[in-house]
């Protein structure tokens, strides 16, 4: 016979709370901000579509600025994950690389963090300290995905077209750039994020 009360789930701890408080307000916002933008999701929104207070939204993040900032740099390190983990599966495998790789190239242009990203560029010209911040996730994702690409150069044998350093920092400005021309715009004649990664990096063009 079971007993009833270890059938219950377990009461969370403090911290696994919090973590959980934390989560929900980072998925919530991710959402809002994709339906509504950066100056149309309001805290109070995220609290209330969370189930939360707006107090508890300030217990974990300082401003929308630092909850936005979590959100980019989530995503940022979460395509540098995927493109450190197949490169080393290719060391094994270089067969990976022919599937993989251009998959996670064609990827970037499903997402919607670029044009977010450069609708926050405009709060840096008003709030420096903020400016400070966006600026160094995105040096440290800069830093990341020249350490990758460096390293897909030496895994390939391929000689790349520029300094890594600086194929990653255009990598970064040109996929904002480009999601501001084909989504804001709507001009479809420009080329995606992919097909220029592509050639980038010597791939061959998608399907």
């Amino acid at each position: 016979m079971i007993d009833a009360k270890s059938a219950r789930p377990a009461r969370l701890t403090r911290e696994e709370s919090k973590e959980r408080t934390r989560e929900t307000l980072v998925a919530t916002a991710s959402q809002l901000f994709l339906r509504a933008g950066y100056q149309g999701a309001t805290l109070d929104a995220i609290a209330a579509e969370a189930g939360f207070t707006k107090g508890a939204v300030y217990w974990h993040f300082r401003n929308k600025e630092a909850l936005f900032l979590e959100l980019l740099q989530r995503q940022l390190q979460g395509q540098i994950r995927e493109l450190d983990g197949f490169l080393a599966r290719a060391n094994h495998d270089p067969r990976v690389l022919a599937v993989e790789l251009p998959a996670w190239v064609d990827a970037l242009d499903e997402q919607d963090i670029p044009l977010l990203a450069l609708e926050l560029m405009f709060e840096t010209r008003r709030n420096p300290a903020f400016a400070q911040s966006f600026t160094a996730v995105i040096e440290r994702h800069q830093a990341a995905l020249t350490s990758a690409l460096a390293g897909y150069f030496a895994l390939t044998g391929k000689t790349p077209p520029m300094p890594v350093d600086v194929l990653a920092r255009t990598i970064v400005a040109m996929t904002s750039g480009l999601a501001l021309a084909r989504e804001a715009r709507g001009d479809r004649k420009v080329a995606s994020s992919g097909q220029i990664i592509r050639i980038l990096l010597d791939l061959p063009p998608g399907g």
